[in-house]
């Protein structure tokens, strides 16, 4: 990239995810639909909330660096009318091609059509040793890179 277009590469980033926010409300609607109950109209919750878990959080934290890094005069900081962009562009834009996406996957996917045939009779779970239970776990967790 021309080392002289600050932030050309960030933009480049923020548009692609615009953009791909309708694939995140295909599959969300669509999954729903499949694994879950569709009953009534949560179907609108979830897509709403695929599309805002991650970039609603992430925009906050970038909203407050940018603003300490504004406050000390950074030569790094983001203009805040560029962050009002992004957000604007989250919310006319990604927001839409989510809920798009959504209405889209829903219609498209149909119930879940298991390949055989489930049983509705309790089994008996196994009693799970010791190097199962929670504590040996997370000791063995913190060895992990």
């Amino acid at each position: 990239m021309y080392p002289y277009a600050r932030g050309a590469m960030h933009y480049i980033f923020i548009v692609l995810f615009t953009f791909t926010a309708a694939v995140a409300g295909f599959v969300s609607a669509y999954m729903y639909r499949k694994i879950g109950t569709d009953q009534g109209r949560k179907w609108v919750w979830n897509v709403v909330l695929s599309g805002c878990l991650f970039p609603v959080p992430l925009f906050v934290v970038a909203l407050l660096n940018n603003a300490v890094a504004l406050q000390h005069g950074t030569t790094q900081a983001l203009p805040f009318m560029t962050m009002m962009q992004v957000f604007f562009m989250w919310a006319l834009l990604c927001m839409p091609f989510t809920v798009i996406g959504g209405v889209i996957g829903r219609r498209v996917s149909s119930a879940l059509d298991p390949p055989c045939r489930t049983s509705k009779a309790p089994r008996q779970v196994p009693e799970t040793t010791f190097l199962r239970s929670q504590p040996v776990q997370l000791l063995l967790a913190g060895f992990l890179p």
